[in-house]
């Protein structure tokens, strides 16, 4: 609990080399040997195992709370966010989030390719709701890309003509009236290929329910994509049969496209992150011509191959140097 002993980093690196073990999550106070949990986040991210994490004491409040529960400094929070940025390392905001997050990871454990700028599909019998989802999508950055002409005609064949065939796709409300007619437009995006994910907004239908969760049962067997709903006042059992067949099921719209974009932006990073492009800023292991790293001259070598901006300066050995320079403009 307070690491007296062994620390988190110690654990990730267990796990990230068990075959039983998929995904990797904790609660994180403090990340104390940076090396070793570096190491552990690569060992997971080559093993295709995601590491979701709650890192609190992001505020100085939650800061001195923090080295008051366990006597550990919890650190920047700069540090960390671009830490785990670099590692691909997913950051949940709450227990909730959490869960949300290792609902999609689960139930779709394989790592994929995703394209550059990660599409989705959202789809909805309610027009107000697949604006809610688009505007959430845009805020986590995901790209709400419209059909392509080929998808839009295949569409047309199942929707009535006052359906709008964009993105967010409105199936309007007749769909409500025959689950099979709404599965299959979802299955139709999906096998299409244009999109990473596809998430389907529903609001209530209970008289349906059951009949319609069948139906969206079955598209746990399409592979190529991410699938999830957002089921808004569902009952309890059509919910439940989603979850137990594979298709992660949200109460909220926003929470699904959350726990969704999370996934694909990690899936996104992955590939970067198992070719360790991630500089090694320890100094071992960097271009011999940058020189002794306990000169200036060279630190500021390694700085600048980084990438790290430095405000322009010049070592000067004399005064007359000096005098030169600042004659010059050189600083």
């Amino acid at each position: 609990g307070n690491e007296g002993d062994l620390e988190f980093g110690d654990f990730c690196a267990h796990f990230a080399v068990d075959p039983t073990v998929r995904i990797i999550a904790g609660y994180v106070e403090s990340i104390r040997d940076g090396n070793k949990f570096r190491a552990a986040a690569l060992s997971a991210a080559r093993a295709g195992k995601a590491v979701a994490l709650i890192k609190v004491g992001a505020s100085e409040v939650g800061g001195r709370a923090v080295q008051s529960h366990t006597g550990a400094l919890a650190g920047s929070d700069a540090v960390y966010r671009a830490a785990f940025e670099q590692l691909g390392v997913i950051r949940a905001q709450s227990i909730e989030d959490l869960i949300d997050i290792l609902k999609v990871l689960s139930t779709f454990p394989a790592a994929r390719r995703v394209n550059a700028k990660v599409k989705v599909a959202i789809l909805s019998h309610s027009g107000g709701a697949g604006v809610l989802m688009a505007d959430a999508c845009a805020r986590e950055g995901l790209d709400v890309a419209p059909p392509s002409a080929a998808l839009v005609e295949k569409l047309k064949k199942r929707l009535p003509a006052y359906a709008s065939f964009q993105n967010p796709i409105d199936m309007t409300a007749n769909v409500i009236f025959d689950p099979e007619l709404m599965a299959g437009t979802v299955r139709e995006v999906v096998q299409s290929g244009e999109y990473d994910a596809v998430m389907l907004c529903v609001n209530l239908i209970w008289r349906q329910g059951s009949a319609l969760a069948e139906q969206l049962a079955k598209l746990a067997d399409l592979s190529g994509g991410l699938v999830g709903v957002a089921w808004i006042a569902g009952k309890p059992e059509p919910l439940a049969h989603l979850n137990r067949s594979g298709i992660p099921v949200f109460s909220d719209p926003v929470r699904c496209v959350k726990a969704i974009a999370a996934r694909l932006r990690w899936e996104a990073k992955r590939d970067e992150v198992v070719a360790d492009v991630v500089p090694d800023t320890s100094g071992r292991g960097t271009d011999a011509s940058i020189g002794d790293l306990t000169r200036f001259m060279a630190q500021q070598g390694l700085l600048h191959k980084y990438g790290i901006a430095m405000a322009p300066c010049i070592l000067a050995t004399s005064l007359d140097e000096a005098q030169s320079a600042a004659a010059a403009g050189s600083l």
